[in-house]
């Protein structure tokens, strides 16, 4: 076929990922080639061993790595020691700051909070450049990125109406009291 059947069902879409491995990660590369600094979200152990396996100046982060490993590795990122991090959103995708990368690969899955949380922590206090997202898929994932597109705009529509309550005018009316206080008898001078 010329282009992949779009996947309907969760095993399609498992297997449709299986299938396309290579050429995804071999796309990915090539987005990376033009960055000096980046990182490679994958979903599978097998994207992310295949782009280790092939990019050369990327180190791999993996959940079996024993903790003190992981810190190692994410420091030497940090610090710009290693230049490309290859990664999970489950394993990093909360609470780090990496103003100092502005180009990542995304390799889509129907998590929009994933999506969201890796993009944010390039998007940062701090960053100086525009934050260059690459999203790799294969034909057979449009319903994938649809998904993922469709969580995105109304994520934003919600953003824009709690903004637009937080910043419209609230009218206080006060009142002076004016009438007598009772005080009960136990607190009477």
């Amino acid at each position: 076929m010329l282009f992949n059947a779009i996947a309907k069902s969760m095993p399609e879409i498992l297997a449709e990922q299986r299938a396309t491995i290579e050429n995804r990660c071999t796309k990915a590369i090539d987005l990376t080639n033009k960055y000096d600094i980046s990182v490679y979200w994958c979903n599978r152990n097998e994207e992310g061993d295949l782009i280790e396996k092939t990019d050369k100046s990327a180190v791999q982060i993996k959940g079996s790595m024993n903790i003190d490993k992981k810190e190692d590795i994410l420091v030497s990122f940090y610090k710009g020691d290693i230049k490309k991090l290859i990664t999970k959103p489950k394993m990093t995708a909360f609470g780090l700051n990496w103003q100092h990368c502005f180009h990542t690969i995304y390799f889509p899955t129907f998590s929009y909070e994933q999506y969201y949380q890796a993009i944010r922590r390039f998007w940062r206090f701090g960053q100086k450049n525009n934050v260059i997202v690459d999203l790799v898929y294969s034909d057979g994932q449009k319903r994938v990125l649809d998904s993922l597109i469709a969580k995105a705009k109304k994520a934003d529509e919600l953003f824009h109406r709690l903004n637009g309550s937080i910043h419209s005018i609230y009218n206080v009316n006060i009142a002076e009291f004016d009438k007598k206080i009772n005080l009960p008898n136990f607190i009477k001078p």
